[in-house]
């Protein structure tokens, strides 16, 4: 669950920003092979740069999720079209 909000810089370029909580289930293997898995949540935060031209959107964010012991972070690209 994540609340965020944009903001329109000009004609075309934006920032943006989210905040919330995320839970996820991830799955590994013990050392004796056995597929184990495992359930954790913790608080997320996602900041973010694009530009937008008539409909289309183009997009780079960065997500992190802080765990116990640590965090897991992606950055990803993002192309979107507004209705």
């Amino acid at each position: 669950f994540k609340a965020g909000y944009k903001y329109i810089i000009g004609n075309h370029f934006f920032v943006m920003g989210a905040l919330g909580y995320s839970s996820f289930k991830y799955f590994y293997s013990d050392e004796d092979g056995n597929l184990v898995s495992n359930k954790d949540g913790g608080f997320t935060w996602a900041p973010g740069i694009g530009v937008q031209f008539n409909a289309l959107e183009l997009g780079l964010r960065y997500e992190s999720f802080s765990i116990k012991g640590g965090s897991i972070s992606n950055l990803g690209f993002r192309l979107g079209f507004n209705f």
